[in-house]
């Protein structure tokens, strides 16, 4: 961790970092108690946040994540909700330290690949959940809006916001419980989802058209 929060911006300590990842990652492999793996898991994610992501590739980024989630089904299955929490709160403290400025965050890229993914309906009941529970009452970076919203309006078959906001296709049906949870999470955003984009396309057209006041 020490590393990895003093390895933004210098080449050979980012190396050593995801090295040290790496071998984490690896060592959790072949670790067979459930504890333990968690463990190491959220470990990893502290690293990603001490360091603002800018230490750790892409590819560890996405594994993390995709394995977290497969925990937290996992965990939601066995009842073991004090589990659920804690990667409740490791997600919450990830997704609140993105840094500004980037186009797009491995680990968002990956919530949307399970989102699209129609063959895997219990780890998408597991994402949507999971969001469900961390979306209210935060004021996430912009980004995590503009990623996850257009998956979201697909999936609970809701049309287009705006030009920036349209809904990811599906080639075949979603699951009513996908669809239905997609709906909460979006509800769930308050002012960054839909409810306050289409509040302020109303206010613009008040201000263009002002006799409609009266």
């Amino acid at each position: 961790l020490a590393i990895g929060y003093q390895s933004v911006g210098r080449g050979r300590d980012q190396t050593i970092a995801r090295d040290l990842l790496q071998r984490l990652l690896e060592a959790r492999e072949q670790e067979s108690d459930p504890a333990r793996r968690l463990h190491d898991l959220l470990l990893a994610v502290d690293a990603f946040v001490e360091s603002k992501a800018q230490t750790f590739d892409d590819i560890q980024e996405k594994q993390i994540t995709r394995e977290l989630l497969q925990i937290y089904l996992e965990a939601q299955r066995e009842g073991k909700f004090e589990d659920c929490q804690k990667i409740e709160r490791s997600f919450r403290q990830w997704l609140l330290t993105l840094p500004s400025g980037r186009n797009q965050s491995p680990l968002l890229l990956q919530f949307g690949e399970i989102l699209q993914n129609l063959a895997r309906v219990d780890l998408q009941r597991a994402a949507l959940t999971l969001l469900v529970r961390i979306l209210p009452d935060e004021d996430y970076p912009p980004l995590v809006y503009e990623t996850l919203i257009p998956y979201l309006l697909g999936l609970a078959d809701l049309p287009a916001l705006n030009d920036r906001y349209k809904p990811v296709p599906h080639k075949s049906a979603v699951d009513y419980t996908v669809a239905d949870l997609s709906l909460v999470a979006l509800s769930q955003m308050a002012q960054h989802g839909p409810a306050g984009i289409l509040l302020d396309w109303v206010r613009q057209q008040f201000k263009k058209e002002p006799e409609y006041q009266r």
